[in-house]
């Protein structure tokens, strides 16, 4: 019989690489899957290729964080992770996206350390398809990569429609969450609140949502916005709120550390980004129980069944985003239903016990530490 999925894991070293350790969905995840490795015995170093370790206090004690601090086409810092691995010792290398991915093989070559290299790709900040050149790198590195992966079935048909990867080559392993702890009690408003939780940033394309707002607000629905997050889009966004008349009702309340309390907050949430690999938002307001609305980009209309469990509107088209909402705020009794299905749905596809189950799978076989039947 195999060991249970989460059996020690018997001291077995873990390298996790990363481009940069901020509130991203990618760094929040690994968080999330850390401390339960952590838990399970495994000794983890997880090094940033730049910038700060902003959300430090997220990982275990336990688990050793290191910024690289590098800088764009730095030539030494591929050494200095080098540097890292040799000093650290790893039976498994984990690089996560693009801006890890590079660095990392040409680190583990130049060691002459022998652990085996898993790669996974978590989406782009570009809705545009990938230049020739990455393309054709992304090519090389995974016949230089033990395993390769991706976050939802959307990300890996593009690896295999748009780099040209075997669909055999890449696997899928979902990103998880601990359900249960967005169950907060529901706050009562007396107006439509409508919110969504991301970077100010274009990619979010948070003014589809600001003029999706004041569309709704025309119908005369006494709406409310509130965007979670911070970036270099909220002057855009304060400048667009005041053109289209809605200022008074857009709160930008920076970044919300209790996101389970600010999805009870909302009477619906809206996920309407230009691209998404594998939404974390969208899937705790999930579990939040919150009525949910996305566009069809990405691994959006997948984490919501394609309209199953939540409405999904074109990208870009106001109109629709903004009925959506009015069927929302129009119908409580059938909003209510759909939401308690996509929490059921995210319990039992995005379970945070699930994503780390498959995990431990993979680290484990690829380091010989598979359990004897």
């Amino acid at each position: 019989m195999s060991a249970p999925a989460d059996a020690p894991l018997a001291t077995l070293r873990i390298l996790h690489v990363v481009p940069c350790l901020g509130h991203g969905g990618l760094e929040l995840a690994l968080a999330r899957l850390s401390r339960r490795l952590a838990d399970l015995g495994a000794v983890q170093c997880v090094a940033a290729m730049t910038g700060e370790l902003v959300i430090a206090e997220r990982f275990s004690p336990a688990v050793r964080l290191q910024s690289l601090h590098g800088k764009p086409h730095e030539w030494a810092l591929p050494g200095r992770l080098r540097q890292l691995i040799r000093e650290f010792r790893p039976e498994v290398i984990h690089a996560r996206n693009w801006g890890a991915w590079p660095d990392t093989v040409r680190a583990r070559w130049r060691s002459n350390v022998k652990a085996p290299l898993v790669f996974s790709f978590h989406g782009t900040t570009e809705p545009a398809p990938m230049p020739w050149r990455r393309r054709l790198a992304f090519r090389v590195l995974a016949r230089l990569s033990d395993e390769v992966f991706t976050v939802s079935e959307a990300a890996r048909t593009r690896l295999v429609n748009e780099v040209g990867l075997s669909s055999a080559r890449v696997g899928l392993i979902p990103n998880g969450i601990a359900v249960d702890e967005y169950q907060r009690a529901e706050v009562v408003n007396t107006r439509f609140v409508v919110g969504t939780v991301g970077n100010l940033n274009p990619i979010k394309n948070h003014t589809l949502l600001l003029r999706a707002m004041a569309l709704l607000r025309a119908r005369g629905v006494d709406a409310e916005l509130r965007i979670a997050g911070e970036g270099g889009e909220r002057k855009a966004l304060e400048a667009l709120a005041r053109e289209l008349g809605v200022e008074q009702h857009l709160r930008l309340p920076g970044l919300v550390h209790d996101v389970p309390a600010f999805l009870a907050s909302l009477s619906a949430f809206v996920l309407c980004s230009k691209l998404e690999a594998h939404p974390n938002a969208l899937i705790e307001a999930m579990a939040a129980g919150r009525p949910c609305v996305g566009t069809a980009v990405g691994g959006i209309p997948e984490v919501l069944r394609h309209g199953a469990v939540g409405h999904v509107v074109p990208a870009d088209d106001a109109n629709a985003l903004a009925e959506a909402l009015w069927r929302i705020a129009a119908d409580p009794a059938a909003a209510r239903t759909m939401a308690l299905n996509a929490r059921q749905h995210c319990a039992a596809t995005y379970g945070l016990e699930a994503m780390v189950k498959a995990y431990v799978s993979l680290y484990r076989r690829l380091a010989g530490r598979t359990p004897a039947s």
